[in-house]
């Protein structure tokens, strides 16, 4: 496992976590605020969200309502990032890949699925302990650690283009490939 660095997301009871992460910090990468936090920082919140029962499109369905349109359709740009992020490692993402063309081809249940199958399979909790020798005290700190152990593991993604699949037998395979050039529109798509 590699550690970039420990990371520490915040504390909060699940509904003052929606209310946390239902922000332009997280969801609009054009704007200033984006760049509030790093892209492992907004990871390991994401993370604990997911870890502790949050529904991520229940935030971003939160997150539409209350925004114009302006600032919506950068939301599945913010989630790519992620994902990307993710899969990828900290590679600078490349957009002429096959995997962004197979993440760009999904709907948006699908998108969100990914995005948190990804967070939980690759961020972890960890504790570290330590001693007070003088005080025989254990102090114990819980930190986040982004996994980067496997590069390059589309196995969710395959997982959720199959059950795609399966749902929708009778969808061309060409159709399916044509829902990547939606993100071209410059539209939003939540």
């Amino acid at each position: 496992m590699s550690l970039n660095k420990t990371l520490s997301p915040p504390n909060l009871p699940l509904k003052d976590y929606e209310s946390f992460i239902e922000r332009r910090h997280f969801w609009d990468d054009f704007a200033c605020e984006y760049n509030d936090y790093t892209q492992e920082e907004k990871l390991v919140i994401l993370a604990r969200f997911v870890n502790i029962g949050g529904n991520l499109m229940k935030v971003i369905k939160q997150y539409s309502q209350n925004h114009d349109g302006i600032y919506r359709k950068r939301i599945h740009w913010a989630i790519l990032h992620y994902i990307w992020r993710l899969i990828m490692g900290n590679n600078s993402i490349d957009y002429s890949a096959i995997v962004v063309d197979r993440i760009k081809c999904l709907d948006n249940n699908e998108l969100i699925q990914l995005l948190t199958e990804e967070l939980k399979k690759r961020i972890e909790k960890d504790c570290t302990s330590t001693i007070n020798i003088s005080t025989s005290n254990i102090n114990e700190t819980e930190h986040w650690v982004i996994s980067d152990k496997e590069k390059y593991n589309d196995e969710i993604l395959d997982k959720i283009e199959r059950k795609h699949w399966q749902t929708h037998p009778k969808e061309l395979y060409s159709t399916y490939l044509r829902k990547s050039k939606r993100w071209e529109n410059k539209v939003c798509l939540f």
